[in-house]
C-alpha cells in the first residue's frame, strides 16, 4: 500500500479514512479502497421522499374532495325528492288571476 502526501482539494474529494485525494467521479478511494461518500446521494433521496410525500398529500386531498362532493350531492338529492308522507294534490293549485 503506497502512502503519499494528502493533496489539498475540495472537502468532498478527500477520503475520510486515509485523507488522500479522490477523483470526484470515483466511487472508491484508489489508495485504501474505502467506499465513496454516501452523502452524494442524500439530495436524491430527499427529493424522492419529498415527491412521494407530495403525491400522498395530493391523493388524500382528492379523496377528501370527492367524498365532500358525494355527500353534498346526496343532501341535494334528498331535498329535491318528495317526502314519502306527502301526497300530490289532485288538481293543480289555483293561479293568481
Amino acid at each position: 500500500m503506497a502512502m503519499g502526501n494528502p493533496i489539498a482539494s475540495r472537502a468532498g474529494d478527500i477520503c475520510p479514512r486515509c485523507h488522500m485525494a479522490v477523483a470526484s467521479d470515483s466511487q472508491d478511494c484508489p489508495n485504501c479502497g474505502e467506499r465513496g461518500n454516501s452523502t452524494r446521494r442524500f439530495p436524491i433521496y430527499i427529493g424522492i421522499v419529498g415527491l412521494l410525500a407530495l403525491m400522498f398529500v395530493a391523493f388524500v386531498m382528492v379523496r377528501a374532495i370527492r367524498r365532500e362532493d358525494a355527500a353534498a350531492a346526496r343532501i341535494v338529492n334528498r331535498q329535491d325528492a318528495p317526502s314519502p308522507g306527502a301526497s300530490q294534490p289532485d288538481k293543480p293549485p289555483p293561479l293568481n288571476k
